[in-house]
């Protein structure tokens, strides 16, 4: 598999984020739960379902042009 510098730095951070709290899943969310309560109107929310393309640009089917 060939380095991906992009990925890296997502798992450097990620690293980072969780050595902040010890590494503790609960302390993590006791912390990012109001976070993201306060700033839920910047968060999108798809309800379970996966993002649908918008209408004007569909997307194309396997093989054909888009």
């Amino acid at each position: 598999m060939r380095p991906d510098p992009v990925i890296d730095e997502i798992r450097r951070v990620r690293r980072e984020i969780c050595a902040e709290f010890g590494n503790d899943p609960a302390r993590m969310l006791e912390y990012f739960a109001p976070l993201q309560a306060e700033l839920r109107d910047r968060l999108v929310d798809y309800g379970g379902r996966e993002p649908q393309p918008p209408a004007d640009n569909p997307p194309s089917r396997r093989g054909e042009p888009a």
